[in-house]
């Protein structure tokens, strides 16, 4: 079963008529948006070094007297309240956005810097399963 065949058959199980023309155009955009999805656009290690990245650049802003939202002493509330705003911004962005969400992933990009900058602050607990 192909991605068009699996959402024909999920629209019908919701009782939707998908030989509706306005349907089908639907189905096809998610189609082809979910195809630009498939398979990952980037290696781990590379999403590892972007996020790096952003860590360097997290430090580098820390020292600019320009940006007082940076925070040296960066407590784990400061962190989570850091986190939940750039949320919130990659949710803004991805809600008017368009794939490949450029300026949600940008956001979350800065998070994923936020989690690892408390990583070494606090230290990161292994995952033991």
């Amino acid at each position: 079963m192909d991605w068009a065949e699996f959402d024909q058959a999920w629209l019908k199980n919701e009782g939707i008529d998908f030989n509706n023309p306005s349907v089908n155009d639907f189905m096809e955009s998610l189609t082809k948006k979910s195809l630009d999805l498939r398979p990952y656009k980037m290696k781990r290690v590379d999403v590892y070094q972007v996020i790096s990245s952003e860590r360097n650049f997290q430090d580098m802003m820390i020292t600019k007297e320009d940006r007082p939202e940076m925070i040296h002493a960066l407590h784990v509330g400061d962190g989570i309240a850091a986190i939940e705003h750039n949320l919130q911004k990659a949710r803004e962005a991805w809600y008017s956005g368009r794939v490949p969400h450029q300026e949600a992933m940008e956001c979350l990009r800065k998070v994923a810097g936020i989690c690892v900058k408390l990583g070494e602050i606090y230290g990161m607990p292994l995952r033991k399963e």
